[in-house]
């Protein structure tokens, strides 16, 4: 095959892998209605909370070449008194250099092997999570979470997708709600599973913004996000995030995001969207 051959080939691959993406998280976003309305009367859960999106990243990490990833989660999230458990699955497709791996819901990770350029596709790792929330506090404009979450590793760890290995991360949120102004923060440190052949340690990771509501149903955001590199020899990424979240119904929203890297560690640029229904 021919090295244009070869180019179109890899962009036609690309082109459908995102509308594969894309179809993913439309058919979810549509069917997830008619699910969660009769799982949630079912069951009789308080709140029950549906999310589905495309992320797409692009940057070299510190490599010669670039690696696009598109990110398709799919998130339920339950929530009774100051409880919320939640379970994400996901579709990961990544092209570019093989020493990026996937890292779950803390991004990729840069490790020392082969930067050999290839894609590779399929089921990412399954995330869980449980947090508790100081409720008590929050009649006066505070709002406090305490997190607990796994990261099950489903995807494929010879593909690149995925570690192979079990991660277990503690998180703490603060928020404080003035007026139509919510400043944020977040800490949370993650105790790493290390693969046999790469070394990775743990790692801090932390950001800090503000949310300013527009109107009831519009809101924006800014953020800066800190995270410890997972890897010895990597960058520790930093990335400006900011959003705007927009309530389509009383159920339906949609939150659409960009984020720019200001690191070797973290994608130049990233974008995407997150449609969420909830049936309370």
């Amino acid at each position: 095959m021919t090295a244009k051959r070869k180019k179109t080939a890899r962009r036609q691959s690309a082109i459908r892998d995102t509308i594969l993406a894309i179809l993913t998280a439309a058919i979810a976003g549509g069917v997830v209605e008619l699910l969660t309305t009769h799982v949630a009367h079912a069951a009789g859960w308080e709140s029950l909370k549906v999310f589905s999106g495309v992320d797409y990243s692009s940057g070299d990490y510190g490599e010669a070449t670039k690696t696009d990833i598109v990110y398709v989660p799919l998130t339920v999230k339950y929530e009774t008194g100051p409880w919320t458990l939640r379970a994400t699955t996901s579709y990961i497709r990544i092209h570019g250099p093989a020493n990026v791996v996937g890292g779950g819901d803390n991004g990729s990770i840069i490790t020392t092997g082969t930067n050999t350029r290839l894609s590779r596709s399929g089921p990412g790792d399954i995330l869980l999570g449980l947090t508790y929330s100081l409720d008590s506090l929050w009649a006066k404009g505070w709002f406090i979470d305490f997190t607990g979450k796994v990261k099950v590793p489903t995807a494929d760890e010879n593909k690149g997708l995925g570690t192979g290995k079990t991660d277990f991360t503690a998180q703490l949120d603060l928020a404080k709600i003035l007026g139509p102004i919510t400043p944020f923060a977040t800490l949370a440190y993650r105790k790493i599973g290390e693969p046999a052949t790469y070394r990775l340690h743990d790692a801090w990771n932390g950001s800090i913004g503000v949310q300013y509501g527009i109107s009831d149903s519009v809101s924006t955001g800014v953020s800066f996000d800190y995270r410890e590199s997972a890897s010895p020899t990597g960058a520790d990424p930093r990335e400006l995030f900011g959003y705007v979240n927009v309530g389509l119904t009383e159920k339906w929203s949609i939150d659409l995001y960009g984020v720019a890297g200001l690191s070797d560690g973290s994608p130049d640029v990233a974008a995407g969207f997150q449609l969420t229904f909830r049936t309370h």
